[in-house]
């Protein structure tokens, strides 16, 4: 009867390293799986919250607005019987912009302001040459590091004529 415990009690002392060995395993498969679940989501998110470099694949706008319509679809705001001596607000609007980074403004290529736009209702002042009889170019741009030798991480631009 001894002779059987000892055998029994040897054979299970022999099955158990390799009952917790497989156990063991098992743990460490179900840490690597969640893991990697883990670094995908990662992965994901990171694509949603990455904007390339000079992309315009975001979901930001800007548009320019006034008594004769918004710049939204396309159109060209008309702004009536301004001269260079005046000065006079039109509206400025932002959807979806980065609130992280500065939103550079320039009219006809000169840097009018810097604002900082995310979902934003505001007003755009123009005065001097802005004002002068004809078509001009409101240009909204975001650099990377607000440094404007960076990369461009967002740039639309509107239109408005003075008649």
């Amino acid at each position: 009867m001894k002779r059987i415990l000892t055998l029994a009690l040897a054979a299970a002392l022999a099955v158990a390293p390799a009952a917790y060995a497989d156990e063991k395993d098992d743990r460490i498969a179900a840490l690597e799986e969640q893991v990697a679940t883990l670094e995908e989501r990662v992965t994901a998110l990171e694509a949603i919250f990455t904007l390339d470099a000079g992309s315009e694949s975001t979901d930001a706008v800007f548009y320019l607005t006034n008594e004769s319509g918004s710049t939204q679809d396309g159109s060209t705001i008309v702004i009536y019987g301004a001269s260079p001596d005046d000065m006079l607000q039109i509206g400025m609007n932002a959807e979806n912009m980065d609130g992280s980074l500065q939103t550079y403004i320039y009219i006809d290529g000169e840097l009018a302001t810097t604002e900082q736009l995310v979902d934003t209702m505001t007003s755009l002042t123009l005065t001097g040459d802005a004002l002068a009889a004809g078509d001009h170019t409101v240009r909204a741009v975001q650099y990377a590091g607000n440094d404007e030798a960076g990369d461009i991480t967002f740039e639309q631009t509107a239109g408005y004529r003075v008649e």
